[in-house]
């Protein structure tokens, strides 16, 4: 069982070391968003340390640990930037309509980060992509239970049937852990911002990422 607080993320099931308050609060995601597993799409609330999940570069790997935070809504109500967003569904990938909280890291494909960074994938804030598509940031209406996912090494995981989301890893030592990247660089939001201005005349941006089809 988890320990819960209103303000702050309970550390209850996490080691003292290898994870900031700044990690879990980035990479959280919201209740009823759903995550890759070989038994299928799992809500994120339910799962379990050790169970495995499919991320973007290292397959499938065990969950370390995990935080959870209870948002009362009145904390965020007063500070719009911190309001979750809401994509519609096929924006990023996903198939199904999602909300997510304006500093996690999503991963998106694009042309433009092909010509300017030589990388068609890009991880970048999600409030960076608000007025992209569609995505808007939408006041919180009640309470919002959010869930961290930590492994060994920084992951990508796959979200609500499509999207990419960073995940936080615990920095335990390379030679200990599996496959996997020891961290991930986000874009800084007001780079992320111009990006995502100069893809308005693009396709949806992950639309080409399907993890029915990716295996390692």
């Amino acid at each position: 069982m988890f320990a819960w607080t209103e303000a702050a993320f309970d550390a209850a099931a996490i080691p003292d070391e290898g994870i900031s308050s700044a990690q879990q609060i980035h990479s959280a995601m919201l209740a009823g968003t759903r995550v890759a597993t070989p038994v299928g799409w799992v809500a994120v609330e339910t799962l379990a340390i050790g169970d495995l999940v499919l991320t973007f570069d290292g397959g499938l790997q065990p969950v370390s640990a995990i935080t959870q935070h209870l948002d009362t809504g009145a904390q965020t109500l007063d500070h719009p930037q911190d309001w979750p967003l809401l994509v519609p569904s096929g924006v990023l990938g996903n198939r199904v309509q999602m909300l997510i909280l304006p500093r996690q890291a999503v991963l998106i494909e694009s042309e433009v980060a092909e010509r300017v960074m030589g990388d068609p994938f890009v991880l970048v804030p999600a409030l960076a992509l608000a007025g992209y598509c569609g995505i808007s940031q939408r006041r919180p209406g009640r309470s919002m239970i959010a869930t961290t996912l930590h492994f060994a090494t920084d992951q990508l995981v796959f979200a609500d049937c499509g999207a990419v989301l960073q995940c936080p890893g615990l920095n335990i030592p390379k030679q200990e852990v599996a496959i996997g990247a020891d961290s991930y660089e986000v874009l800084p939001l007001d780079v992320a911002q111009m990006l995502v201005r100069n893809m308005t005349l693009e396709p949806p941006v992950a639309a080409a990422i399907n993890p029915h089809a990716y295996r390692r």
